[in-house]
């Protein structure tokens, strides 16, 4: 199959994976963030955080992303590592200049690899359709390896760098042998395969930490698509399902002796309060 030049550069991003940058919480950020009033000014208003990690890995283009409520300038090979919950820009600005770059989503069992491009006449818009992957076991899984790194804070830099590297070469190298092979998915496969994988994933979480956004962005579909197929693909609307899982959740900790308030802030509700009138709604009792 012919190479397009978004696939030509990943392969040219994995020919060095020496010259890769990293930025984020598990070692020192390897590029200087920039001083870009305009764009903090944008990213002030356009920021997300949700519970499930994301790599992006920048394959054209020159151009900056925050982390964490810093810019940073990213060119090809700039790897941006976003931990659970660690605040980070929401797409992209309208000035953004012409780049494209691989986003990676972290799903409870699968990785989910799809390509954006922003600084088009449209906008910011994927590129390709969604790449789905297992994830390996061992010591060559990126997100094992996350994990287990994040136990281990007072390792050199040195040491989480050449591991983290290993890791994402031979992931990155499976999304280019991907792309470049034949279709071996239907389009209906790939579809039940997010929605199994963000089923998954509300059943760890309950819902805690997500939204409509998020929940779609993890999919790598828009978000009334993204609706469509979950109700398409489960017989149930997403907030149906979400419930589902909340009173799961709710009574599992109820049984291990949890306080109300303490239940509420485990799924993720604002306030007491807030909880009580969703138990309202759904026909439990406070008594």
């Amino acid at each position: 199959m012919p190479t397009t030049s978004a696939d030509t550069a990943i392969l040219g991003v994995l020919q060095d994976p020496s010259a890769w940058q990293f930025v984020g919480t598990l070692l020192p950020p390897e590029v200087a963030p920039v001083d870009d009033p305009r764009r903090a000014a944008w990213s002030a208003t356009h920021t997300h955080r949700h519970p499930y990690r994301e790599v992006m890995v920048a394959l054209t283009g020159t151009g900056a992303y925050a982390h964490t409520g810093r810019a940073h300038p990213c060119r090809p090979g700039t790897v941006f590592l976003f931990d659970v919950q660690e605040e980070h820009d929401s797409g992209y600005p309208e000035f953004s200049p012409p780049m494209e770059h691989l986003w990676i989503t972290v799903a409870p069992e699968q990785y989910f690899a799809r390509r954006h491009r922003a600084g088009t006449p449209r906008g910011s818009m994927p590129s390709s359709g969604t790449v789905t992957l297992p994830q390996t076991a061992g010591e060559g899984c990126l997100n094992a390896c996350w994990s287990a790194l994040r136990q281990t804070p007072n390792l050199p830099p040195a040491i989480v760098r050449g591991r983290l590297t290993g890791c994402l070469a031979l992931l990155l190298a499976r999304v280019a042998e991907s792309l470049l092979a034949p279709p071996s998915q239907d389009r209906l496969s790939t579809q039940r395969d997010a929605v199994d994988a963000v089923r998954r994933h509300l059943r760890q979480t309950a819902g805690s930490g997500d939204s409509l956004e998020t929940l779609a962005r993890f999919a790598g579909y828009s978000k009334f698509h993204f609706l469509r197929l979950f109700q398409r693909h489960t017989g149930q609307s997403l907030q149906e399902y979400i419930d589902a899982c909340r009173e799961r959740r709710m009574t599992e900790l109820a049984r291990q002796g949890y306080s109300k308030k303490d239940i509420a802030f485990e799924l993720g509700f604002s306030c007491p309060s807030a909880f009580s009138r969703w138990r309202r709604n759904h026909g439990f009792t406070d008594a």
